[in-house]
């Protein structure tokens, strides 16, 4: 009996962390982003629905253009900084970032 029940809990737990990826995975857009980093300026153009090309002011150094991506993004799109995550691309020049 005991084992029943852990095991139902722990499909449930299981179950309820798959729902709430696929619930973020609706709920956000995600966004094909190119990024030109060590830039004079910031900014942000977009190219069609679900491409960006980005110009960040910060070198890519220890992922200091990353998270100035981040930033520069959550000002464009008017969302917490928090809730803007890079699901593809980390290291690379083209990315895919999750906007919700």
């Amino acid at each position: 009996m005991f084992l029943r029940a852990r095991t139902r809990s722990f499909f449930l737990s299981g179950a309820s962390q798959y729902l709430q990826d696929y619930d973020s995975i609706i709920k956000g857009m995600l966004i094909r982003v190119s990024v030109t980093s060590n830039s004079k300026k910031a900014s942000v153009t977009k190219i069609s629905e679900t491409e960006l090309e980005v110009r960040v002011d910060e070198a890519a150094v220890q992922g200091r253009a990353n998270k100035r991506l981040v930033e520069i993004l959550s000002t464009h799109f008017n969302v917490p900084k928090s809730k803007i995550r890079i699901v593809r691309g980390a290291k690379s020049r083209d990315k895919i970032v999750d906007v919700p």
